[in-house]
């Protein structure tokens, strides 16, 4: 096979390139359903540890849990705006904007609102292809 062709297989996007790395774009669609996807999933975690109550295992296992969900969680949030920023057109840099207490909020919703590049960038297609022409 040469550059120019490629496997339809190996081109799909999947769960891990979603979650965990920084290349590409996402539309506003994916990027609400991922955090929200991640938000219950810490919701789970922090509603079995606070069921574990005063069992030392159970306390142990979901402790341990919710440390590796939360490293988890925070790459996963950094992947998702980066290739939101990507999308939009603007530098991954601004994802220091996470780290700034307030602005972090404002930066979540402008992710959310702004919508993306209709036209192909130096990040790839828009996410859902180019717009329909009428």
């Amino acid at each position: 096979m040469s550059e120019n062709q490629r496997h339809p297989m190996t081109d799909a996007p999947d769960l891990s390139w979603l979650f965990f790395r920084f290349s590409g774009r996402i539309g506003r669609q994916s990027f609400i359903l991922a955090t929200v996807f991640n938000f219950l999933l810490m919701v789970l975690v922090v509603y079995q540890l606070v069921r574990a109550e005063e069992d030392e295992a159970l306390l142990t296992f979901w402790g341990f849990a919710f440390i590796c969900l939360t490293f988890g969680l925070f790459w996963s949030a950094l992947a998702l705006a980066v290739k939101r920023l990507n999308d939009i057109g603007l530098p991954a840099a601004f994802v220091i904007l996470y780290f700034i207490p307030a602005v972090n909020w404002l930066f979540f919703l402008f992710l959310i609102a702004k919508p993306g590049d209709p036209e192909p960038n130096p990040h790839g297609p828009p996410p859902f292809g180019p717009p329909e022409q009428s």
